[in-house]
């Protein structure tokens, strides 16, 4: 053993010798090494996965948060457009809960209508809030104008006009002074009037399709007492809708019956307006698809039909241009949402 200690140290370089034993490590410890390797790269996969595991659950319910937030707020607008219709119909402050239809079932709300300040403004606050669950409100304000029926800027316009043949007097006149064509017609009539203010038109006038749809859903709303859209009938505003070869009257209490209340009658589904013996009586009326009786009746204002005009022995039309200016320009009322005015807080 000696001479081999002997021969090992000579061969090594100067320095070291007897060290030979601390060159060589043992097998045991390569292996832990390996595996605490092994354990660190196990450790740090699962951090990994852990940490897409998590970004992918917290996105998946980041987008299903949105989603309801998206739909609360849809609801709320709805609210708001409830709210609309309410003051569209009745310009004053209010507060009622009410129901909207949400994604799977009905969404109670609480909604108010502040009152306009100054009184009379043209612009009211409204804001929607949900009975149960986050306290958020959505408000908005509200902004309504005037506006009016389209209608031919004529004292008449019919078929025909139907007059007695012993009549000496004339059936129109004017309120006024106007250089406007007052009579639209497309058959000539067999009276006194002055031919001059006659316009022959080829075929029968009549509301266009938007207008129709327009006036029924007016129509229906009344019936039901709610709002019609955007748009809602004025003071003294009658619409009704007829069928071809009825006679359709005024209501009971219609406006009409002096100046300072005028009235605008407006009936549709080719039924005839029957406003004989009224004496004198203040405001336009439209026939859609009919014809107007004014036997009896001194109408100050205007009449628009499609089918006949009678007047008969005394009945006639005394043009008044301001109130045919009235049933185009305020016979409506309008509302909507101002734009850029909704806004979100917690109550």
């Amino acid at each position: 053993m000696s001479k081999v200690r002997r021969h090992l140290g000579h061969s090594l370089p100067p320095g070291h010798a007897g060290r030979v034993e601390g060159n060589f490590r043992p097998i045991g410890s390569r292996r832990g090494s390996i595996v605490l390797l092994v354990l660190f790269l196990c450790l740090a996969g699962a951090v990994i996965i852990q940490g897409a595991v998590g970004a992918v659950v917290c996105s998946q319910r980041s987008l299903v948060d949105e989603a309801d937030d998206r739909e609360a707020l849809a609801v709320r607008e709805r609210g708001l457009e409830r709210a609309r219709e309410r003051v569209l119909g009745d310009w004053a402050a209010a507060d009622w809960y009410d129901e909207v239809q949400g994604r799977a079932e009905s969404v109670p709300l609480y909604l108010v209508v502040k009152p306009p300040l100054p009184p009379g403004m043209w612009t009211m606050g409204v804001s929607a809030r949900a009975v149960v669950g986050s306290g958020l409100s959505l408000s908005a304000l509200v902004e309504r104008a005037r506006d009016g029926f389209d209608l031919p800027l004529a004292a008449v316009v019919a078929e025909r006009v139907l007059v007695s043949s012993d009549r000496s007097t004339p059936w129109i006149t004017v309120e006024g002074e106007t250089e406007q064509t007052l009579v639209h017609l497309v058959h000539p009539p067999n009276s006194t009037a002055d031919r001059g203010q006659i316009h022959i038109i080829p075929s029968p006038w009549s509301l266009d399709q938007g207008w129709r749809i327009l006036i029924g859903l007016l129509a229906t709303s009344s019936d039901d007492g709610e709002g019609g859209g955007l748009t809602a009938p004025a003071e003294g505003v009658t619409i009704l809708v007829g069928k071809p070869g009825q006679s359709v009257g005024p209501p009971y209490g219609l406006a009409g019956k002096d100046p300072e209340h005028p009235a605008l009658l407006v009936v549709t589904g080719g039924a005839d307006v029957d406003l004989r013996a009224r004496g004198d009586w203040w405001g336009v009326v439209v026939a859609d698809g009919g014809g107007a009786k004014l036997e009896g009746t001194s109408l100050h204002g205007a009449v628009l039909a499609s089918g006949a005009v009678e007047l008969g022995l005394t009945g006639r039309v005394v043009f008044d241009p301001q109130l045919l200016r009235w049933a185009t320009d305020r016979s409506l009322w309008r509302a909507r949402l101002m734009p850029g005015s909704r806004s979100e807080r917690v109550e």
